[in-house]
């Protein structure tokens, strides 16, 4: 009988806990790890959410722009494909922001709060090897789009291998988008005006939710794009009609292999996809599609894919993309059903994809060129073709690439897409029984292998050490009773739980 009470107790107590979650114990980490990378001083976001105040001041917003589905901003279906580092709130953390809100935003004890992170402003990653500049430029861009190129000199001695790049517009309101090239030409002209073709090998690029471009790598994988001596980089800049007169200075962040590294297997960015043949009736909703290679060909031999990047324009509304194999299996790359062109880029896989020979590759997407469409740019709505100005339309899928080698597909991008910093960790709770206890309490790991526990008080101080195993029981015999904090660190994610002794 005393142990079924304590069963109920146990179980009232935790339905308490999540009915009532506060700032430190349980908001915290779900914004930390989902919405501050944007949402900090001098991210693309239009406020902070770093501090209690700060959530707490927007928790109305956050919850209604949440429950609408707009925010954290994650075009990908996942349901059709998963993908590595994804934006995404759980059904737990929407209905813990929720109960938050509702129970009046409680700020906790912030000595249980997780580690803040730290972000640079402007930039995302840290400490580039080199940065180039573009020169000073003023939009003309009156009454259309304006199109310049500029090329720039790197000036090394010695041929370089990209592991990440990230660029960084100077005026983000002006940055329709950016498209960068090595080319390894004869030279041309520093700026060019109307460029709307670029020779050379696309390397990165940016839009509106972008993030930097991180290649593959580890202790034993290597993946970037070689930087030949004497190479110039051509960036081709897109700024919106009406941003005439304002000033922009976009640059560009390189982060290099360590000097003599070998066996760096070269990565390529070409849009395999894309139709340039269809035009969109006013008052139409027409769907297309594109295969790769054109003409019913099939892939002459085994590609590794790394990650998908759709891009459409305003009067977008849903886009796919996939393979067929020779033995009619459906490889999915992405699907989006609700274009935002404000939130795109290219989205890593969460493992590489195998695309073996013999198989063709598919897009298909929808338009909706109505007074419906609240994106529209013509109203009434008028007859819209293919272009390259944000009022013409495209269709391109764009992937990163490259030839197979076995076992590729085995490799998980989650640990591999750094660029050997210290990246914001990710939060994780972990499962602790029983709690409130008397004494003892088992940890549940949800890994194989050890990790180094830390026991707080509610103070911060760390009263406790110990190294623990999946399914270890653990003593607080030697503690008084009162509430802790389970902290722990693995693979740059951070493990917690509060535990109550009584």
């Amino acid at each position: 009988m005393k142990k079924l009470i304590f069963i109920f107790s146990f179980l009232i107590s935790i339905s308490l806990s999540a009915q009532n979650p506060n700032y430190a114990e349980d908001v915290a980490g779900i914004l930390f790890n989902s919405c501050t990378s944007c949402h900090h001083s001098g991210g693309i976001a239009p406020f902070s959410l770093m501090t209690y105040q700060e959530a707490a001041n927007s928790v109305s917003q956050m919850v209604i722009a949440i429950i609408a589905g707009e925010m954290p901003p994650w075009p990908p279906d996942t349901n059709y494909q998963r993908y590595s580092h994804e934006r995404i709130l759980t059904l737990s953390d929407i209905n813990t922001l929720l109960d938050w809100n509702n129970s009046g935003t409680p700020q906790g004890n912030m000595n249980l709060a997780p580690v803040t992170p730290n972000y640079i402003p402007g930039a995302i990653l840290p400490n580039p090897n080199f940065t180039l500049s573009l020169p000073t430029y003023t939009s003309n861009a009156q009454n259309e789009d304006e199109y310049v190129c500029f090329r720039l000199s790197t000036n090394f001695s010695t041929a370089k291998y990209i592991k990440a790049v990230e660029i960084i517009p100077g005026n983000p309101g002006i940055v329709h988008h950016v498209l960068a090239y090595i080319d390894t030409g004869s030279g041309g002209a520093t700026i060019t005006q109307d460029c709307m073709g670029v020779e050379g090998n696309l390397f990165a690029g940016y839009t509106p939710g972008a993030e930097p471009t991180i290649f593959p790598n580890g202790a034993n994988v290597k993946m970037g794009v070689k930087l030949p001596v004497g190479a110039d980089i051509i960036v081709q800049m897109h700024y919106p009609k009406g941003s005439a007169g304002m000033v922009d200075s976009t640059k560009i962040n390189f982060f290099f292999y360590p000097s003599g590294t070998t066996g760096v297997r070269e990565v390529y960015t070409d849009p395999l996809l894309g139709l340039w043949t269809f035009y969109i009736p006013a008052n139409a909703t027409p769907t297309f599609t594109t295969q790769f290679p054109p003409n019913n060909g099939v892939l002459t031999s085994d590609f590794s894919i790394l990650s998908v990047f759709p891009h459409m324009h305003l009067i977008g509304e849903e886009i796919t993309s996939y393979a067929v194999t020779p033995s009619n299996d459906t490889i999915p790359f992405e699907r989006i059903n609700n274009w935002d062109f404000e939130w795109q880029g290219f989205y890593n896989f969460k493992n590489i994809l195998k695309v073996p020979a013999g198989s063709r590759m598919y897009a298909k997407a929808k338009y909706n060129n109505t007074s419906s469409n609240p994106n529209n740019p013509n109203n009434p709505p008028q007859m819209v073709i293919p272009g390259v100005a944000t009022t013409d339309e495209m269709f391109l899928v764009f992937f990163q690439y490259l030839p197979y080698q076995q076992g590729d597909e085995n490799l998980n991008l989650d640990s591999l897409l750094s660029v050997g910093i210290e990246d914001k960790p990710s939060f994780n709770k972990l499962s602790i029984f029983p709690n409130p206890t008397d004494d003892k309490f088992q940890v549940q790991l949800p890994f194989k292998g050890e990790l180094s526990l830390k026991i707080l008080n509610t103070e911060g101080k760390i009263v406790k050490e110990m190294q623990v195993n999946p399914y270890d029981w653990i003593s607080l015999k030697d503690l008084p009773n009162g509430t802790y904090l389970l902290y722990g660190e693995k693979d740059k994610t951070i493990y917690s739980a509060k535990i109550i002794k009584q």
